[in-house]
């Protein structure tokens, strides 16, 4: 079965006026500055898929030093221009700082369940040691994450929780998936540990802390789709809520699929260390 892992980063330079629409946290008017200096930087972040409410991290680099600390401004906007801001502060002396940024909700009416990105990008600074005569503009390269509305699961210190969402519509004769939670054996052979067959859009799984550490993978199955016995392709997401509260969003498109395919999408290693339970979770 193949499968189109959909990743997205795309090296736009975007050049942004600074705004006062969220945090009101702006450098000042260039009107009575004789020189406007537009630094160019980069963002990055180790996310390739996000959903609605999702906090993210960011590295925010800038082309060079400043005498005092410097705050930069990272924008996530949809396609409909829903969007949300967020600073991070850079030392005096330094030129990267990482920080965090929550993902924009696309707001109903509308919907946004799979097919759309979110931009992230640089668009603003401000320094707190100022240079007279002179007003820094910033701009940088432009990140293009897949974006959904899938629903996150809530908080539960007690496990690690799995939703499985994939594009509509949904239910019974149409596109009804299912998810299997299975657990590797020392023979490599696998054990079923759960399932959710409940013909909706969502289905969910679980790891509680207190399972057996080991290796667990996440498979989905195809029960009905709307083009039956056809070969097509599904775009899917899976959200993962840890129990430290913390969200992950794995995304991509089942290819060559039809009715009854079975397919390996998530591998989760369970350990325990000195009472401490963690889960590292690979997308197949």
């Amino acid at each position: 079965m193949k499968k189109i892992i959909n990743i997205f980063y795309v090296a736009v330079l975007t050049s942004m006026f600074v705004s006062c629409e969220q945090n009101d946290r702006i450098s000042g008017s260039p009107e009575q500055n004789d020189d406007i200096v537009t630094l160019t930087g980069v963002i990055s972040s180790s996310e390739a898929s996000v959903v609605a409410g999702q906090t993210i991290s960011f590295t925010a680099t800038i082309p060079q030093t400043f005498e005092g600390d410097v705050d930069v401004e990272a924008t996530a906007i949809l396609p409909n221009g829903v969007k949300t801001t967020s600073f991070v502060t850079i030392p005096a002396g330094q030129t990267t700082a990482t920080g965090e940024i929550e993902v924009p909700a696309s707001e109903a009416p509308v919907l946004m369940p799979f097919n759309n990105n979110m931009k992230l990008f640089l668009s603003a600074i401000l320094l707190s040691v100022g240079e007279e005569g002179t007003h820094y503009l910033l701009n940088s390269n432009e990140l293009s994450l897949d974006f959904g509305d899938s629903e996150t699961p809530a908080a539960n210190i007690t496990r690690l929780q799995v939703r499985f969402d994939w594009k509509g519509p949904y239910g019974e004769a149409e596109n009804d998936l299912d998810l299997y939670l299975l657990r590797l054996n020392p023979d490599n052979s696998l054990t079923v540990v759960g399932t959710g067959f409940t013909g909706t859009r969502y289905e969910n799984g679980a790891i509680l802390n207190t399972a057996v550490d080991g290796t667990y993978i996440v498979a989905a199955e195809s029960y009905t789709l709307t083009y039956g016995s056809e070969l097509g392709s599904l775009p899917y997401r899976y959200v993962l809520r840890y129990p430290d509260n913390s969200v992950k969003t794995f995304a991509g498109t089942f290819t060559d699929f039809t009715e009854g395919d079975f397919v390996e999408v998530l591998q989760i290693v369970k350990t325990t260390v000195d009472g401490v339970v963690s889960y590292n979770v690979t997308q197949l």
